[in-house]
């Protein structure tokens, strides 16, 4: 007498599969929101990157002298403010990774990238410093939002929310 053997996935091997698909399934749900923050965060640092070199370009085709930009509480936003853009040579601003809108829309809080400089507020080249900064998603502790900075000595790094944006390098 011969013995078929029957091929196939047992009940407990199929549940055992279901089960670890569900667990890898919830964990990347979860964490989803997140690795999306992070990734448009780093596409913001790149941003401002772009327009540090692009500044740097302007700089030694101007005497050593940056565009002009002022503002009493917040920055003139990059974005916002496509002449600062035409003065880098750009032919297109960067647009936010968020809303991907080249222009800001609603007041300058909603904004994202930011630059100010010293000098005076015509736009010509006559600042000596800047600092390019961008409002980040990713918050850290009870901070309500995070900065990135770039400034004209060539520091780069985060600041809180409490920090109050002027064209002094707070790095």
């Amino acid at each position: 007498m011969k013995l078929k053997i029957i091929k196939g996935f047992t009940m407990l091997e199929l549940l055992m599969v279901m089960m670890i698909i569900s667990v890898m399934a919830g964990f990347f749900v979860t964490n989803y929101p997140g690795m999306q923050k992070t990734a448009r965060d780093t596409k913001r640092k790149s941003d401002l990157k772009q327009y540090q070199t692009s500044l740097e370009r302007y700089a030694n085709s101007n005497g050593g002298f940056f565009p002009s930009r002022t503002s009493q509480t917040y920055a003139s936003d990059i974005s916002g403010n496509p002449s600062l853009c035409t003065d880098l040579g750009l032919t297109q601003c960067p647009a936010d990774p968020k809303d991907n809108q080249p222009l800001c829309i609603g007041t300058p809080k909603t904004c994202r990238y930011y630059y100010i400089s010293d000098g005076l507020n015509g736009g010509g080249a006559t600042a000596s410093k800047f600092v390019l900064y961008a409002k980040q998603e990713k918050k850290s502790g009870s901070e309500s939002y995070n900065y990135f900075l770039i400034c004209s000595s060539g520091a780069s790094g985060v600041r809180t929310s409490s920090w109050t944006p002027s064209s002094t390098c707070p790095l």
